[in-house]
C-alpha cells in the first residue's frame, strides 16, 4: 500500500541528494518536485523541468531500520551537488514503511516520518509528520 503523504508532493519525481544515517536517526536531503496542488507551487523557468525545492525526510523513533545500498555513485550536477536519483516508492507495511530508488532499499520498522522543507535561508520548517507505532 502506498504511503500517502500530503498533497502537491510528487515523490516518484523528487530526487535524493544525500543520505546520512546517525543513531536512530536517517536524513535524506531532497529536491521535491512540486506540483500545482502545494501551496508552495510556482512555476517553472523555461528551463526547469518541474518546480522543485529543497527539503529534507527525517526517519526517527525507529526500532529498527535495514538499508540494502546498491552502491551506485551518486551523478554530479554542473555545481558539483550529488544527485542519487529519484525516491521511486514510499510503502506503508504493517510493520512500518520502506523506500526504494537508485540507492537502494530502506525497510524501518516502527517510527516517525516526516518532511521538511527550506525556506529561503535554508531554514527547515516542518510539512508533515506521521508516526508508525
Amino acid at each position: 500500500m502506498n504511503m500517502p503523504i500530503p498533497e502537491g508532493i510528487e515523490l516518484e519525481g523528487s530526487y535524493v541528494l544525500a543520505i546520512s544515517i546517525l543513531p536512530y536517526e536517517v536524513h535524506m536531503k531532497m529536491d521535491f518536485l512540486l506540483n500545482q496542488e502545494s501551496s508552495l507551487y510556482v512555476p517553472p523557468i523555461s528551463t526547469e523541468r518541474g518546480c522543485y525545492r529543497r527539503g529534507e525526510i527525517s526517519i526517527r523513533k525507529f526500532s529498527s531500520l535495514h538499508w540494502d545500498a546498491t552502491g551506485t555513485p551518486p551523478a554530479f550536477d554542473a555545481l558539483g551537488e550529488s544527485d542519487y536519483g529519484c525516491l521511486d516508492s514510499l510503502i506503508k507495511t504493517e510493520e512500518g514503511f520502506e523506500l526504494y530508488g537508485d540507492w537502494g532499499a530502506i525497510r524501518v520498522n516502527d517510527g516517525e516520518f516526516s518532511i521538511k522543507f527550506d525556506d529561503e535561508r535554508g531554514i527547515k520548517s516542518r510539512l508533515w509528520t506521521t508516526n508508525f507505532r
